[in-house]
């Protein structure tokens, strides 16, 4: 459902961009509550807002995705002069905001692919980062369940067919019957792999 424009939200979010366009997706300046670092769709995203995280898609805002570990691209490199705490915690908060089950639905075309990748790169970062390590982790099992709960959704077996016969990311697999079941195993979701929709269309496949 959409906010309707007479909603508080967005009379707030249309005055911040009278005054100045850019301003409703700044982060939060002068804030006792929040880091800079905080926009209002991280914030919409790490509360799991569905409504308030499409409101904001619709008008256009994103979250910006953290480099790779050890990346030494010149904004990486300026980001390693700050604070090392402040500039780690600011990316375990942004990967908050992406893992959300509310992003993925919003922001990606394929959250079943995305959640698999973003699970891997979860991973990558509780290496490169081992302070919070537990964090990434923990975020880690959310992301891999979200795909579970979709497929738990299914109904039917042409439900959960229709998921895994997806070819998006399959690399080089698109003549394998179920090739998103590949993309499973490849990534170790393994509580996807097993669930029984899955088990009960791959034996009848």
């Amino acid at each position: 459902m959409t906010l309707a424009k007479n909603h508080l939200p967005v009379k707030l979010l249309d005055a911040q961009k009278r005054k100045s366009p850019g301003l409703e997706f700044a982060g939060a300046t002068h804030s006792t509550e929040f880091p800079e670092h905080v926009t209002p769709l991280i914030l919409a995203a790490q509360c799991r807002n569905y409504e308030a995280v499409g409101l904001l898609v619709a008008r256009g805002h994103a979250i910006d995705r953290p480099h790779p570990p050890h990346c030494a691209c010149d904004d990486c490199k300026s980001l390693a002069h700050d604070d090392p705490l402040n500039a780690s915690s600011a990316r375990l908060s942004v990967y908050r905001a992406i893992s959300s089950p509310a992003y993925l639905v919003h922001m990606e075309s394929d959250p079943i692919l995305a959640a698999f990748r973003l699970s891997a790169e979860l991973n990558a970062n509780a290496t490169a980062y081992r302070h919070f390590s537990a964090a990434y982790l923990a975020l880690k099992a959310e992301v891999s369940a979200f795909p579970v709960d979709l497929i738990s959704c299914c109904r039917t077996s042409e439900e959960v067919e229709i998921i895994l016969k997806q070819t998006s990311g399959s690399r080089g697999r698109r003549h394998f019957v179920l090739p998103r079941l590949l993309m499973a195993v490849d990534y170790k979701q393994k509580e996807f792999v097993a669930h029984p929709n899955t088990q009960q269309v791959r034996l009848f496949s």
